[in-house]
């Protein structure tokens, strides 16, 4: 009886190694596929990084000027509620 359970037990660790190994392997392809990813669309990926770019730019200066036109409003609203007081 001693031997056999001796022998359950490697059976588990091998199973487990084998388990954590495959489990190894699998994440290396995954991240191998992104890299591969990235490799194959390169040129594509930077005009469409550079177009984004382009478009948060140009909306972050369109935030700025409303902004600015906000706070002008926000002034005078302001200003009007202290004349009546």
């Amino acid at each position: 009886m001693a031997g056999l359970s001796h022998r359950r037990h490697r059976t588990r660790s091998l199973s487990l190694i084998i388990r954590q190994r495959i489990e190894v392997l699998r994440q290396q392809e995954r991240e191998q596929m992104i890299r591969q990813r990235g490799v194959h669309s390169g040129g594509k990926t930077n005009a469409s990084r550079d177009l984004v770019i382009h478009a948060k730019d140009r909306r972050i200066k369109e935030l700025k000027v409303e902004n600015c036109q906000l706070k002008k409003e926000l002034q005078i609203a302001l200003g009007k509620v202290y004349d009546q007081l």
